[in-house]
């Protein structure tokens, strides 16, 4: 395996993450192709079973959200996102499906949900833009949420590695927004560190950076 580059700090802070993906919003659908593999095995690896409930948080415009309404009809499905025009776009493209859902226009360190109130929670693409501060903060939230038992799946960039993890910190570093603000990094300490077990870690290819896939447990006993 390649030795893996240093990845950059966050360069969107949280108050910009909002105005990015409001000017993202109509082109995401586009960029997103690049990531499809790495979401289509999130959902994958969360083994949803129709009935259960189920949380996404960070559900842009619901190119996941609406294969999961399709896995789970019978289910309690909620979506939540930071941004309203992608909420927006997520709440069109659920309806579609004719199945019953929940949006929640929310910011995933403080998530408005009862504790122990979902069978899994699903987060693609989120750790990845934040700062690394948040790591702990998002995901306690994600555990409270969760019943004992219940499964976590993150699904983010992977450290870079090579020339085109090369190419792609330089582009980076110059313009964090032009790539969503999206960087390479290495959840796996933190999931750990915030009281998950039976960590199962994976990776996707993509174009430049591969997606690292990350599904752990809450404890049965909610501690």
């Amino acid at each position: 395996m390649k030795a893996e580059l240093g990845s950059p700090p966050a360069g969107l802070s949280p108050e910009d993450v909002p105005r990015v993906y409001a000017r993202w919003a109509p082109l995401y659908d586009w960029v997103a192709l690049l990531e499809s593999g790495g979401r289509r095995r999130c959902l994958e690896l969360a083994g949803i079973s129709n009935g259960e409930a189920v949380l996404e948080v960070a559900v842009g415009t619901g190119l996941l959200f609406g294969r999961l309404l399709e896995l789970n009809p019978g289910g309690r499905n909620v979506a939540a996102d930071l941004s309203g025009p992608m909420l927006r776009r997520a709440r069109r493209r659920a309806a579609r499906t004719g199945a019953r859902f929940g949006m929640a226009l929310a910011d995933a360190r403080r998530l408005g949900f009862r504790g122990n109130s979902f069978d899994a929670v699903l987060v693609s693409y989120l750790f990845d833009l934040l700062p690394e501060p948040d790591f702990q903060a998002v995901l306690g939230e994600l555990r409270r949420v969760l019943r004992p038992g219940g499964r976590m799946v993150a699904a983010d960039l992977a450290p870079a590695r090579g020339l085109s993890g090369r190419l792609y910190l330089g582009a980076y570093r110059l313009s964090p927004a032009l790539l969503g603000g999206c960087r390479g990094i290495d959840l796996r300490p933190h999931v750990a560190a915030a009281g998950f077990e039976q960590l199962h870690v994976e990776e996707v290819p993509q174009l430049f950076l591969s997606t690292r896939l990350i599904r752990a447990l809450k404890p049965q006993q909610n501690l």
